[in-house]
């Protein structure tokens, strides 16, 4: 049962469901979004924001601070934006590169 969870159990199951919805959501925009520039900018901002507001949940669960959820949630953020913003880039238009050589 849930009362059961230990605090180990709590990260694991919010960062999956985070990382769940934000997959989903990524893929949903992929499909709807044709134009390549458009879709790199919109579909990175649901990792980056579910992701941001999600993950600090397991330190508020167990805490009464506010201050702390807020804090973490722009570490969360800035992260996010530095790894998906950077490195995401170059992997997406890498094989996006490689995906129109074959055409």
């Amino acid at each position: 049962p849930f009362w059961d969870m230990k605090f180990s159990d709590v990260p694991v199951l919010i960062g999956g469901f985070a990382t769940f919805v934000s997959g989903l959501l990524t893929l949903w925009i992929g499909l709807k979004i044709k134009n390549d520039v458009i879709k790199l900018i919109v579909g990175a901002l649901p990792p980056i924001l579910i992701n941001a507001l999600l993950v600090p949940l397991t330190f508020l669960v167990f805490t009464d601070g506010f201050v702390g959820y807020a804090i973490n949630v722009s570490t969360v953020f800035i992260g996010q934006l530095t790894t998906i913003g950077t490195l995401g880039t170059l992997i997406y238009f890498s094989l996006l590169k490689h995906k129109n050589k074959g055409k």
